[in-house]
């Protein structure tokens, strides 16, 4: 019960913060409408006309006086009424409401999308992980609402219950207690069913995916012409139909159980319960002559009323069990930890690297140590390795420290020891491999030409077979390298190592001689790596945003753009579209919206490569959509478009790996072969057998 009252907490939260005006409105008036037609109007209301009625057979003079207190009482009641409908079903549901719902959507949505793209790869390799991203992304909107109005429920109930069992104890006690009694029993009944219905959901959960699937795989276009050629149609509609099936065996097998507790508890509530009641009522009335009818008829109503509202409490009970169920799945997505992060270690702010720094891989800076500003370090400065700085040591401000200064690998710094802020470093600066570096640390080591070294790199995706088994391979600044290799043997899974999307298992990579672990995560994907991939997505926005992936603005940004565009030959037919580049691609939302040809899309996405000047690009299987010819022109354009790049070319076609400065190829994990594609060829290797094999097939 502890974690049901937390996920819907949790939730609530968002919920109030999101839309604080709309949570306070609309529970505010429910509620007391809630108290206002149930507690006033069933029970007190009700008793006071019969209350009038029987002072009228008493004293017929009265009859006036009587009457027209009963319209004023009429009009009072009702004009309450009328005027919290107007303000709930007027003004909140359909003005604040509308409102409401478009900030909660984008709140979740954008929640949702932001944890999305930045949990690891390998995530979505985890079916528990898969599972918990549908259910969050379906239900978290959904849910949200749900857990809000079943909230106000709860407590518009609980004002209701509160105030009915304290008109029944100062009336009839006994009453009083029956109705606590045949409440609590049918809560017990309840409570059971919210469990049935628990391990319900959970039983008919994968069947229902397997039919989502199904409905899903008809409708997406890239699957209209395998249904049409081929009976794939039939083989979905068999596992459509064998789910629906076990659903309906499931459903029925839980269904007995279901009506056994609904009967028992109807039982309890209309046989012993009612019947007890109305018994005990007239007994007390006609027999005991204990109170007179308004008071009778005010019991009985205050009982039904009870009834109903702990109908509705329990039901707002079961629905805290069902919401939490997904909550805790939304949580659980949310909460999901990455292990593909920046490490947290010396930050290098504000500096212009300009000397020749070593720390070593052990160091570890104090917590106290800080860094004084403008201090130009301009000579290397050595503390040898039996040197240690005393508690009281400091660095004045504006210092020159013009000794060579190297610290150990045992070297600790004291408490007190500072750091000069705004240090000018050397152009040679090796950064240590246990640092996280700051943005401005980042550029002055990634302006320059990006090598890149693997060194005794193992991975694994099931921690059984490893992909890459000891990889050892150094790729020089500028120099344009294929990878090639058989399926499966780790062509993919460098480029993931590379992207870190993945983190090896064992050894390390090298850019510009620092562990990508240590740099800035989001940096390194989006200032120093442009990939280009097979199956890159392009999508229903303007041809810009499709460049830039990113919002642009036209203005200060469209004759960069257009530059780009004309680099890589597509400025002829986006000059002849109405509105250029801001026309849209894709006709999804638009009717007028450009469609491209394979080259015009390989090119577009180019053109991504080249927006950024990214000093490392990654090809992965660019031309593999082409026909011969368009691949030659496609490989002259990349060629020529990228000289003061590192490149990296995943490809199986090796007409595409002739053109690269070097060709390595991987087998079992290991590099196999490492030299020019003359080279190679003259080795007669692996290579050249799987060369002349693909020139075979062109020359048939």
């Amino acid at each position: 019960m502890k974690k049901v009252i937390h996920n819907n907490l949790y939730m609530l939260k968002i919920f109030f913060k999101t839309v604080p005006q709309y949570s306070f409105c609309y529970a505010f008036f429910r509620i007391t409408r809630s108290v206002l037609f149930n507690t006033v109007g069933n029970v007190l209301f009700i008793q006071y006309i019969v209350r009038s009625v029987e002072f009228v057979i008493a004293h017929p003079e009265e009859t006036q006086k009587i009457v027209s207190q009963l319209i004023i009482a009429t009009c009072i009641y009702y004009g309450l009424v009328l005027l919290l409908n107007t303000i709930i079903e007027g003004i909140i549901n359909n003005s604040l409401e509308k409102g409401a719902e478009i900030k909660i959507q984008h709140v979740f949505a954008k929640m949702m999308f932001e944890k999305s793209s930045s949990v690891d790869l390998g995530c979505y390799d985890d079916q528990k992980y898969y599972n918990n991203l549908v259910a969050a992304n379906n239900e978290s909107n959904t849910r949200a609402w749900n857990t809000y109005k079943n909230f106000v429920k709860l407590i518009e109930n609980s004002a209701v219950l509160l105030s009915l069992f304290y008109i029944i104890r100062s009336l009839d006690f006994v009453v009083f207690i029956l109705a606590v009694i045949i409440n609590v029993l049918s809560s017990l009944f309840q409570m059971k069913l919210n469990r049935i219905n628990g391990e319900l959901y959970n039983k008919t959960m994968p069947y229902h995916k397997e039919i989502d699937y199904a409905n899903r795989m008809f409708f997406l276009k890239q699957n209209a012409k395998d249904i049409r050629m081929t009976n794939i149609g039939c083989v979905l509609l068999g596992k459509l139909k064998s789910s629906s099936e076990r659903l309906n065996e499931i459903h029925t097998a839980y269904g007995t159980k279901k009506m056994m507790l609904c009967s028992q508890d109807n039982l309890v509530k209309k046989i012993l319960g009612d019947f007890a009641t109305l018994f005990y009522l007239a007994f007390m009335v006609l027999v005991k002559s204990a109170y007179s009818f308004d008071v009778m008829t005010a019991l009985w109503n205050a009982y039904g009323t009870v009834k109903g509202s702990m109908n509705h409490f329990v039901n707002s009970i079961r629905e805290l069990h069902s919401n939490s169920i997904y909550i805790e799945k939304f949580i659980s997505f949310m909460e999901i930890e990455n292990h593909i992060i920046s490490k947290n270690g010396i930050i290098l702010e504000d500096r212009t690297v300009s000397e020749k720094r070593i720390i070593s891989e052990d160091d570890a800076a104090s917590q106290n140590d800080t860094v004084s500003e403008n201090d130009a370090v301009s000579e290397k400065c050595t503390i040898s390795e039996d040197d240690a700085a005393s508690p009281n040591d400091t660095i004045p401000e504006k210092d020159a420290v013009s000794e060579k200064r190297i610290i150990s690998k045992d070297d600790t710094a004291s408490p007190n020891d500072t750091i000069p802020e705004n240090d000018t470093v050397s152009e040679n600066c090796i950064i240590p491999e246990n640092s996280a570096v700051s943005e401005e640390g980042l550029k002055s080591n990634t302006e320059t030409p990006i090598t890149i070294e693997f060194v005794d790199v193992s991975f694994s995706y099931n921690k059984k077979y490893n992909v890459l088994d000891g990889l050892n391979l150094k790729i020089n600044a500028n120099e344009k390298v294929a990878i090639v290799g058989n399926n499966g043997a780790g062509k993919s899974t460098f480029v993931k190592l590379l992207l870190r999307l993945y983190d090896p298992d064992k050894g390390k990579i090298l850019v510009n001689g620092m562990d990508i672990r240590n740099y800035d995560l989001d940096f390194y994907r989006k200032n120093i790596c442009g990939i280009l991939v097979q199956n890159f997505q392009l999508f229903a926005l303007s041809l810009y945003e499709n460049v830039k992936m990113d919002i642009v603005d036209p203005k200060a940004e469209g004759l960069h753009l257009d530059n780009v565009l004309d680099m890589v030959g597509l400025s002829d037919v986006i000059g002849h579209l109405p509105d250029k580049g801001n026309s849209d691609y894709s006709r999804e939302f638009n009717s007028s919206g450009v469609v491209f040809s394979g080259g015009q899309k390989q090119k577009l996405a180019l053109a991504r490569v080249l927006m950024g000047n990214k000093k490392l690009v990654i090809l992965d299987e660019p031309s593999s959509a082409l026909d011969p010819k368009a691949e030659s022109d496609f490989n002259e354009l990349v060629l020529h478009m990228l000289p003061q790049r590192t490149v990296v070319i995943i490809s199986h076609r090796l007409s595409t790996t002739k053109m690269a400065d070097r060709i390595i190829l991987i087998q079992n994990g290991k590099v196999a072969e490492d030299g020019s594609h003359k080279e190679l060829i003259k080795n007669n290797g692996t290579y050249a057998k799987m060369f002349e094999m693909q020139s075979r097939r062109y020359k048939e």
